[in-house]
């Protein structure tokens, strides 16, 4: 008996010791990991450019601005302009997408007729008179 319990003991204590190694390799990765994003971040922000100002960027001029949030001040009661940007010129993935969609919706008359027989057209019954 007691060589069972010797073996229990001995088989437990190397669960526990794996346990434990693996544990510390878990964390080391988790370390890591934190580590390196935190790094990538650090570069990330380093590389952007300072904002600056859209009209000082090529933005639209002032004058013009001001004149699109007074006729949006017009139109709107309360409407104040979010954002501005230049519109994109080449619109051709655009419009053929759309227009790819748009013509799946209307498949146009059926030029075959579908399988298997074909409804009759039977002519109205004369009505019936009542006694």
């Amino acid at each position: 008996m007691t060589d069972i319990v010797m073996q229990t003991l001995i088989v437990f204590g190397l669960l526990v010791g794996v346990s434990m190694v693996v544990a510390v390799v878990i964390q080391g990765i988790v370390v890591a990991m934190g580590r390196s994003a935190d790094r990538r971040e650090r570069t990330r922000k380093s590389a952007t450019a300072p904002q600056t100002d859209p009209v000082t960027a090529g933005g639209p001029p002032p004058e013009h601005v001001a004149a699109i949030a007074a006729a949006v001040s017009v139109v709107f009661d309360d409407g104040h302009i979010v954002h501005i940007e230049p519109v994109r010129q080449d619109t051709s993935w655009t419009a053929s997408g759309r227009q790819a969609h748009h013509s799946s919706h209307h498949p146009g008359p059926r030029t075959t007729r579908r399988p298997g027989p074909q409804p009759r057209h039977q002519p109205p019954s004369p009505p019936r008179e009542s006694r």
